[in-house]
């Protein structure tokens, strides 16, 4: 007996895949596989006639046409089989793309929440109360706590802070951070080394009974400095193995210099003034961390797109461009730069080979295609900045509620978002696709004038006419082109 092509894939890969678009893209494949099976039935109707014309018994002919085709059926049973393994693996990477964005995103605002619980505190205990607390919400930590090392001669790390369902590991035990303390002692490592340690998988043999009883599969040890002095550790405990990849590491990196200047701060180690002023340098460097993460997460993006590298960062200069002409604010002017910047980070989540495909997409690929928006709302969804993550989701609404993904209309998207909107049409227009060339500002200008009022917002329509008449140039600057050699080009239709 046959298996079924579902009994021979693994089940785990398909659960693990996105299974909207693993269907719709089976689909498509299958089309395929049901021609050529009609192609067979044709071809052994026509060999039943050059059987019979060549006066072969029909024993001679059942015997030959049952072997051929059991031999077709058994290759086509072998490249349905590849086909959907294919798919399965590219919904797979699309999905750990996102997966890996949103946990940058989660991060950043992790430390941001924090940062601000702990402003207020006026003693140590209650910011490493505020911290454990905090890092205990998050998804997998079932166990947070900040010890501080003394130097006496017992080496012993005294426990002030902890939280979370596993609390109970730690009741009546001792902890020690010198070279011989029992087990690995990840905490004497951090302490000893100045830096942070991880364990993702190997659980600590003197302790495995304890930890595999309260669920622990993974730890880092975090040592906060002040003045170049250990003054505490912080250890994290997940319930997930390979829980701690680069963006919790710089998450917690990033959380040890904040724990470290307040602790400064509340000590009486340094003066309060300078303390504040170091306090503005720290957040304006998370703001920098913050910029890197988009920016890194729209290289990421384009770099699975040639064809719309520079894209984001083209639509962010239009878009600012007519927020001036527009009269936005500053600030406001800042969160359309960085909202138009990622406003595509959902494509992510899109295989490379839709992306990319030189011809126009089937009904099934360009529904795969509207998920863009819901998906980059979804890795951005831990960020603070609402505002941002609206402009990602909004940028395809229409005024007139025939946009996606949620078909909203007029005052209900943002006016950022309208922006966006527009900026975007100008730069997919003017530029190269994969199936077609650039068609020029003109085109452009005729597709916004035709949506202007139903589609697109006037006051932005006339912000950019009037740009236009001002001689603003639209067309992708050397900041905005592919830095790396590539070419952009299209295959025609005809």
């Amino acid at each position: 007996m046959y298996q079924t092509h579902a009994q021979r894939l693994p089940q785990k890969k398909i659960k693990q895949a996105s299974g909207k678009t693993i269907s719709k893209l089976l689909m498509k494949k299958s089309y395929g596989i049901a021609m050529l099976g009609g192609v067979v039935v044709v071809y052994a109707i026509l060999h039943f006639f050059q059987l019979h014309d060549d006066h072969k018994t029909p024993l001679g002919f059942l015997i030959e046409s049952v072997i051929f085709l059991g031999l077709v059926l058994y290759i086509f049973n072998i490249l349905h089989e590849k086909l959907q393994q294919s798919v399965i693996t590219k919904a797979t990477e699309s999905k750990k793309f996102a997966i890996s964005a949103k946990r940058a995103t989660m991060a950043l605002s992790v430390v941001n929440e924090i940062d601000d619980r702990i402003m207020g505190c006026s003693d140590v205990i209650s910011i490493f109360y505020h911290t454990c607390n905090r890092l205990a919400q998050c998804p997998n930590f079932n166990l947070v706590w900040v010890g501080m090392p003394d130097d006496g001669s017992d080496k012993k790390v005294n426990i002030v802070a902890s939280a979370g369902a596993a609390t109970g590991y730690i009741e009546g035990s001792y902890v020690g951070w010198g070279a011989r303390s029992s087990g690995t002692n990840l905490t004497g490592m951090a302490i000893r080394s100045h830096k942070t340690q991880v364990m993702n998988s190997r659980l600590d043999t003197n302790w495995y009974n304890k930890v595999s009883a309260y669920g622990i599969r993974s730890t880092i040890a975090v040592p906060i400095l002040v003045s170049g002095r250990v003054v505490a550790v912080m250890r994290v405990y997940s319930t997930k193995r390979n829980d701690f990849h680069k963006f919790e590491l710089s998450m917690f990196n990033m959380l040890a210099k904040h724990l470290a200047y307040t602790f400064r701060s509340v000590d009486g180690i340094s003066e309060i003034d300078r303390t504040v002023q170091e306090r503005d340098k720290l957040q304006c460097k998370l703001e920098n961390v913050l910029l890197g993460t988009i920016s890194s997460l729209s290289r990421t993006l384009e770099h699975r797109d040639p064809y719309t590298a520079g894209h984001q960062q083209a639509v962010a200069k239009i878009s600012v461009a007519i927020g001036k002409e527009m009269g936005l604010t500053e600030d406001r002017l800042n969160i359309l730069h960085l909202g138009a910047l990622i406003h595509d980070i959902g494509k992510i989540g899109v295989p490379a080979d839709i992306l990319t495909k030189p011809s126009k997409l089937t009904s099934a690929e360009y529904s795969i295609i509207q998920e863009h928006p819901k998906t980059g709302y979804e890795i951005l969804e831990s960020l603070e900045f609402e505002p941002i993550k609206r402009i990602v989701v909004e940028h395809h609404e229409r005024l007139d509620g025939s946009g996606y993904p949620k078909g909203l209309t007029k005052d209900d998207i943002l006016l950022e978002s309208r922006i966006v909107s527009v900026a975007d049409v100008i730069d997919s227009v003017t530029c190269h696709r994969p199936y077609r060339p650039a068609l020029g500002i003109e085109k452009a200008r005729q597709i916004i004038k035709k949506g202007n009022g139903h589609h697109f917002d006037p006051e932005v329509v006339k912000a950019f006419e009037t740009l236009f008449q001002n001689g603003y140039s639209f067309t992708r600057d050397e900041e905005t082109k592919p830095k790396d050699g590539r070419t952009l080009k299209y295959t025609s239709k005809a």
